[in-house]
């Protein structure tokens, strides 16, 4: 039973990323390794051979960057632990993550690409977008050709259609 929960759990907190943004974000985690092993020795060094303090700016700034420069590492660790690399998708028959969906809003001219991704790539790229975002949500599992009235957080109603959908573009 609790081997059942355990792989449930992982599951659940999959992550799914490109390999651009997997990568971007191990190199982000190693920088932040350095400024959280620079803080805390800024820590020892501000704090000095008295111990004293009460009322010492340096160590308390010091102490403050060293936490934050934690808090990030655990944060990007956790992001990490649980990665599903996304690869293209093959299937263009609807709508799905790992796939570019050509569209065309009702008050725009030309069509726009959007390539449907994991959160921490959205904004990666031009055109890359999460699936959580609520045009993802309002475009995914529907079919070429269909017609797709989106209310966006902010702003008017608009007409999207979706023209055609594709193996991802990326990577």
């Amino acid at each position: 039973m609790r081997e059942r929960k355990n792989e449930k759990d992982k599951q659940m907190a999959k992550n799914l990323m490109t390999r651009t943004t997997y990568e971007r974000l191990k190199i982000q985690l190693e920088e932040l390794r350095e400024k959280a092993k620079k803080a805390w020795r800024d820590v020892g060094e501000a704090a000095g051979p008295s111990h004293n303090w009460h009322d010492n700016f340096p160590f308390e700034q010091a102490r403050g960057d060293s936490e934050i420069y934690t808090s990030q590492v655990a944060r990007l660790q956790q992001k990490l632990a649980f990665v599903e690399i996304i690869e293209p998708n093959g299937n263009t028959q609807n709508v799905g993550i790992g796939n570019t969906v050509v569209l065309q809003f009702s008050d725009r001219k030309d069509p726009e690409r959007l390539t449907i991704l994991g959160p921490d790539d959205f904004n990666e790229k031009l055109g890359w977008i999460s699936y959580a975002t609520p045009i993802a949500k309002a475009i995914l599992n529907k079919k070429p050709g269909e017609n797709i009235i989106f209310q966006p957080p902010q702003g008017e109603r608009i007409e999207i259609k979706i023209l055609s959908i594709l193996p991802g573009e990326f990577e």
